[in-house]
């Protein structure tokens, strides 16, 4: 899951399996679920622990299978908040597009993040056919949860809605750091012309900064380095400038 903010490496598909394979397995042995019935959701529901379930989880997602999400479904009734995150995030991995109204609907919950990883569900699913939901995303923008307003900004960047661009103008100047990156992002992914100005301000904003500093990467959510913001938004603006 990229929720961390961990780096990645290009591998081959091969290679990729192996390594999904290999982590669970690793946690099937942490979680125990040699024991009980850890592959039955009706045994998981009533009796299973969070990290069988999280296991679970992470063998339907890396299944491919889309219809496996009707049964993370089931999950999202669950009294912990994390697991029904998970579920919601993992509902999205597998590009289960029928469930993208239930992911908006969870961008209403209480839990902070089941917002944030119901946001991150969606980013993974959304497109243009999803304009509709906008209304009930914008919200989310001015949420408490630092995470939960920049998965917010992603889904609104991949919808890619010029009338998006307003809301994001209106806080890449107030924004912290990891949200102005996320801002910048969605605003090229967006491609309106009305944001350069912006962009180019902040681009000369980020300019100014010190770049020396070290380059320590850190989980979603911390401070981006300066190198990073510049790359952003140099990459928001030519997005824009190409479809002139």
């Amino acid at each position: 899951m990229t929720q961390s903010g961990h780096r990645f490496y290009h591998t081959g598909p091969g290679q990729n399996m192996q390594r999904k394979a290999f982590i669970v397995a690793c946690l099937m042995g942490i979680a125990g679920c040699s024991a009980d019935r850890p592959s039955d959701p009706d045994w998981l529901i009533q009796h299973g622990s969070s990290a069988q379930k999280e296991v679970f989880f992470m063998e339907l997602g890396y299944s491919e299978n889309a219809s496996n999400a009707d049964v993370l479904y089931r999950f999202l009734d669950d009294e912990d908040p994390e697991i029904v995150a998970k579920a919601a995030w993992w509902i999205g991995y597998l590009n289960a597009r029928d469930y993208v109204p239930t992911l908006v609907d969870l961008l209403e919950h209480e839990d902070r993040q089941v917002v944030n990883m119901a946001g991150g569900g969606l980013a993974k699913m959304a497109d243009s056919r999803d304009v509709r939901y906008l209304d009930r995303i914008y919200p989310v923008l001015d949420h408490e949860y630092l995470l939960a307003r920049m998965s917010a900004i992603e889904v609104i960047g991949v919808i890619g809605s010029s009338e998006s661009t307003k809301f994001l103008l209106e806080r890449l100047s107030d924004e912290e750091p990891a949200a102005k990156w996320q801002i910048a992002r969605a605003l090229g992914r967006i491609g309106d012309v009305r944001a350069l100005p912006a962009l180019k301000q902040f681009q000369q904003a980020v300019q100014l900064m010190d770049h020396s500093v070290p380059n320590k990467g850190g989980v979603r959510g911390s401070d981006p380095h300066p190198e990073s913001l510049e790359a952003v938004a140099e990459e928001a603006i030519a997005m824009i400038e190409s479809g002139m």
